[in-house]
């Protein structure tokens, strides 16, 4: 989705960069795929604001980062709990 949204929005390349490469490193890491995906959904919601200067699109990543929140509920749960499956 994110991918996406910068090819909609060019403005967005610079913090879905950032994004994806938060995903990757934290993925490798860790090794949750969840985990990964929720921190870079973060960091693409505090990149644009910092980044871009298009109230819309601040709204915008907002949004997409509590609809995400909201998706990943269950996983949140059991990354809390010690129970999230590992890649």
């Amino acid at each position: 989705a994110m991918i996406a949204l910068s090819c909609i929005f060019p403005t967005l390349g610079i913090a879905v960069g950032i994004a994806l490469l938060s995903w990757i490193v934290l993925f490798f890491v860790s090794r949750y795929v969840s985990l990964a995906s929720l921190v870079a959904g973060l960091i693409f919601f505090v990149a644009t604001v910092l980044l871009v200067s298009q109230i819309e699109l601040k709204i915008l990543s907002f949004l997409l980062f509590v609809l995400m929140l909201a998706r990943h509920k269950k996983n949140i749960t059991r990354l809390c709990a010690g129970t999230e499956n590992r890649f």
